[in-house]
């Protein structure tokens, strides 16, 4: 059942049918062409670069992948310097060779590993955790998720969008009405698709998700703190694995490890039935910023006593963001300690 808000309606989305509803459960296709997204970027003004037979893009002073997913980008230094030169970010971030299962969950529980979250195949509700399954089934009972037109939630999403940033600290500038407005309104033609979680007839909570040849980007997660006691988030991510992985066979991509974000987001992706994947994590500084980045590595203890917020929380996540670039590295970590056999008594 597919359901679609009327262009141009100010009014709540209706629901017609089960009480528990995802839109797009009669699809069944593949998502869209890597190409389109970039190409509607461009249009937007967006500047990309191309290296390594990817498209990069910067964000908040860094050069990213395009598509920020778990495949080993083999970049060379020539390249990296040029993508310097041309984008004028600080930084290029992006993923080596995977981890071996190992030593890379071993890495991800001691805090060391570089990871993204990822659902595959999705998880029947019946295997998951006795807890788990109770959160799911009580959100189900308060909320419904439906897809949203653009121009609804331009119109009708600020006020979930004003209330989820105030709960993060280090949640970045809050865009006004009017940005937030146009911002949504600019993804009408996008390769995208937005959905809500309400309870009762009130948005509590909204998801972007970017859509690939075979992967989906969730890429931007909203909930108003207001109604988490309702599990609005639990209800969202599972009726999106459920159409993007179950239905549509496309494996749905929350991210990556973070390094700013005051969340546990991803532990309860984890329970829900997503999975880490570790992998080397390869960063080129600027000449510059290197520089810097290594005369104060050995303080970032020090610094990390020290209010977090302004210019210190940046300085500090670029010195958190090496810290587990060595530790993810394989020729930079030091060797995981080799346990001794007891001696016998």
């Amino acid at each position: 059942m597919t359901l679609d808000v009327p262009r141009g309606s100010s009014s709540t989305p209706t629901e017609s049918g089960a009480e528990r509803v995802v839109a797009g459960a009669a699809g069944g296709g593949r998502g869209m062409v890597t190409n389109r997204y970039a190409d509607w970027l461009r249009a937007q003004g967006v500047r990309l670069h191309r290296a390594a037979g990817i498209e990069w893009r910067v964000y908040n002073g860094a050069l990213l992948p395009l598509h920020d997913v778990p495949r080993p980008v083999d970049l060379s230094s020539a390249d990296a310097r040029q993508l310097l030169g041309q984008s004028g970010a600080w930084l290029i971030r992006y993923p080596g060779q995977l981890l071996l299962p190992g030593d890379g969950e071993a890495r991800v529980a001691d805090g060391e590993a570089w990871y993204y979250v990822l659902c595959d195949s999705l998880v029947p509700l019946a295997a998951l955790a006795k807890k788990v399954r109770y959160e799911v089934n009580v959100g189900f009972k308060h909320c419904v998720v439906r897809r949203l037109d653009p121009e609804w939630l331009a119109v009708n999403g600020y006020d979930c969008y004003r209330a989820a940033c105030a709960r993060y600290r280090n949640a970045g500038p809050l865009a006004a009405e009017p940005c937030f407005r146009a911002d949504v309104m600019a993804k009408r033609n996008a390769p995208i698709e937005f959905w809500g979680v309400f309870v009762g007839e009130t948005l509590a909570g909204y998801s972007q998700c970017i859509m690939d040849d075979a992967w989906v980007y969730h890429s931007v997660a909203k909930y108003h703190p207001g109604f988490l006691k309702d599990r609005v988030s639990y209800v969202m991510v599972r009726s999106l694995m459920e159409e993007y992985t179950g239905r549509q066979g496309l494996t749905l991509v929350n991210g990556t490890r973070s390094l700013s974000h005051d969340t546990s987001y991803n532990r309860v992706l984890v329970k829900l039935g997503f999975r880490m994947v570790p992998c080397e994590l390869k960063v080129v500084y600027q000449p510059v910023l290197g520089l810097a980045v290594r005369t104060l590595f050995p303080l970032r203890h020090l610094l990390s006593r020290l209010p977090d917020s302004g210019p210190l929380h940046r300085v500090r996540t670029v010195l958190e963001l090496e810290a587990t670039r060595r530790s993810a590295s394989p020729d930079l970590r030091a060797p995981r300690p080799i346990p001794q056999p007891l001696p016998e008594a």
